[in-house]
């Protein structure tokens, strides 16, 4: 018995903008079922004398300075800009905003 039903992948796959056909559910079940199988399987590790981190390079922060410097002018920022809209840069849409949009066209 499966820990994932239709409705379960039908869903994952639409959270994920992944469009599924019928004949392609049980593919997809089997790989996110190896996925979880596998990542249940980290739990069984013994972690106990294992210290936590953030990456596993020693370093320290190389940043800057903060420090307040004059920036460009709005016009001369814009200047090159193939597409604006006032003070604002155009770009096409990279995020739908309803089901089927197509996207990377610019919007009118």
């Amino acid at each position: 018995m499966s820990q994932f039903s239709n409705e379960d992948i039908k869903k994952l796959a639409e959270l994920a903008h992944i469009e599924i056909e019928e004949d392609e559910i049980e593919t997809f079940r089997n790989d996110l079922e190896k996925i979880i199988s596998y990542v249940n399987r980290l739990s069984e590790l013994d972690l106990t004398n294992v210290e936590p981190m953030q990456n596993p390079y020693d370093s320290e922060n190389f940043w800057r300075e903060d420090i307040v410097q004059p920036s460009l002018p709005q016009e001369e920022v814009l200047k090159n800009a193939p597409r604006k809209a006032g003070p604002f840069f155009v770009f096409p849409r990279i995020v739908p905003q309803k089901k089927g949009e197509r996207l990377g066209e610019m919007d009118e």
